[in-house]
This record gives structure tokens, sequence and C-alpha cells, in this order.
């Protein structure tokens, strides 16, 4: 069976879902004459013609289960980088102008989690579909084709503002992090800038929550050559070693 690259997997099923081509090169932040370009291995490696063909082979094959099909749900336990769906904020409060604010801090933690390339995430136009539907993560998670779902909310109170926000893993309903946040309401768009920037550090830089989430998830995985592990394990002893002084006198190599 041909298998799709994960770049290829991943076009194809939101190209399935009825996503357009500036869509899809939003969510992975490529040019949408890239995305055309893609399609056409993509339609030739599975023998398809047209997008309904594309959409009827991914629907059989995910009610298959096949374990090696190339439409495969991305998944903590594979290679390839992790999908995020960040859900409207929802606001507390009565006034309708922080459920405005509230749909903008989501969308500002989409935009700035799509500059990471290690990050698939999922495009604000499929997101306002989701807004105010209370539907069980998981549902979302499978809907979505997402590892990991982002919510959140937001509640007024006089001259204070308190933020609260989740990540949840969408294949057990499992919470990897959850953060509140209370601040003042002085300088509106700088507290609103100060939580973007420390959500996006917390989750997505390289020593975030996503990025540890996937490094555990390949230390579990079973070597598949032994040669291979033990040089790991020798790399490994090196680096303990590896010190200045050792360094200064020409050791450790």
């Amino acid at each position: 069976m041909t298998v799709l690259t994960n770049r290829e997997r991943m076009i194809a099923a939101k190209f399935a879902e009825g996503m357009t081509y500036r869509e899809i090169g939003e969510m992975f932040f490529i040019a949408p004459a890239t995305v055309r370009t893609h399609l056409s291995p993509i339609y030739r490696k599975l023998d398809v013609r047209s997008k309904v063909a594309l959409a009827a082979l991914l629907a059989d094959r995910r009610l298959q289960e096949l374990d090696q099909s190339p439409f495969e749900r991305p998944s903590t336990d594979r290679w390839g980088p992790p999908v995020v769906a960040v859900l409207p904020f929802d606001n507390l409060g009565g006034e309708e102008r922080w459920t405005r604010i509230a749909e903008g801090l989501s969308a500002d933690i989409i935009v700035d989690l799509a500059r990471y390339p290690d990050l698939g995430v999922i495009a604000r136009q499929t997101i306002l579909s989701y807004k105010e539907r209370r539907d069980d993560v998981r549902s979302i998670g499978r809907e979505l084709s997402a590892d990991y779902v982002m919510e959140g909310t937001v509640q007024a109170e006089g001259q204070r503002v308190r933020i609260w926000v989740q990540l949840v893993d969408s294949r057990t309903g499992v919470d990897v992090w959850t953060a509140r946040y209370d601040r003042s309401v002085e300088n509106l768009f700088a507290m609103l800038d100060s939580v973007t920037e420390n959500v996006i550090n917390v989750v997505a830089t390289c020593h975030g929550q996503l990025a540890n989430l996937r490094r555990d998830a390949v230390r579990r995985r079973p070597p598949t050559s032994l040669q291979a592990y033990d040089c790991y394990l020798l790399g490994l002893e090196q680096k303990h070693l590896f010190t200045q002084l050792r360094t200064r006198k020409g050791y450790g190599y």
C-alpha cells in the first residue's frame, strides 16, 4: 500500500473535509499554491481523481480502522507534528464586549501557535463552527483529527479579569496543562498580550508541555535496533561525562 507522507496525510484529510487551499495554507503556514502542488501526488498515490473520491476513500479507511492506513489519525505515539485545536474562549460575564475579547484572545493564540513549524494548528475559520458547542473534547478531537484541544474562559469583575486556559489530550480527555491568570484591566491589550505570550511559552516552545509530551512518548517506544540503542546509551554516557574541565584537558572523546 502506498503511504502518504505526514504532510500529505494532513493536507489530504483537511481537503477531504471541505477546507479550501487558502484555509489549509493558513493552517500549515504554506502558500495555497503549495497546497495545490501537494494534492497532485496525493491523488496519484491513492488513485483518486476528485475531492469526493478522496473523501470517500478517507471515510472507508477510517471505518476499516486499518493499522497501516495512510489516513491514520495523528497521535503522540507517531512521528510528525502534533495537531492542536484552540476552541473559541467563553465569556462568563454578561458584557458583549468581553465575548469579543475572549474570541480575540483565542484567535491570537492560534496565530502565535501557527508560527511553530513543529505544530499543526487547526485554522480559525474551521474552529468558529464550534463556538458555543458543548461537545465532549474527545468528540471534537476526532472530528478535527486533533491530538490536543485548548479551551478557556474569560471573566471580568470590576477592574480585574480572570482568564482560565486548559490543554486537553483529545484521545483520553485528560488535562495536560491548566493555568489561571488574574490581571488588572487597566492596560487591557498589554494584559492580553502577556497571557498569550505565557500560554505559548508554556505550551509550544522547545521546553514546553507539547515538546515534553513528544519526548516522553519517544522514550517509551521500544528500540527497533539493539545496536542503535547501544550507541544511544554510549552517547548518553559521554554526555554526562562532558564537563568544562574535561574539555580543557581534551578528555571525553
